[in-house]
């Protein structure tokens, strides 16, 4: 699993999934973000087979969402 930001210097969290499910279609990807809704829906949601969690988090939410996103079945079509 990839845990990775949304947006960073040089390449953002969506092209960096992208470009991973090209070489490992089945990898399962965690974005995060501390931007708001509007922000991120300008700049783009999550694709299927990608999951979101928004920032500020815990270190339990985090964990929930991590066991949560490595227990899902991932299908061919993801990323």
């Amino acid at each position: 699993m990839v845990l990775t930001d949304m947006v960073m210097p040089g390449m953002g969290g969506q092209e960096l999934a992208a470009r991973l499910g090209l070489e490992r279609p089945n990898q399962k990807i965690l974005l995060t973000s501390g931007y708001t809704d509007d922000t991120l829906r300008l700049g783009g949601l999550p694709e299927v087979g990608r999951h979101f969690i928004g920032k500020p988090y815990s270190a339990a939410e985090l964990t929930r969402k991590v066991r949560e996103v490595l227990d899902l079945e991932v299908s061919a079509s993801a990323c």
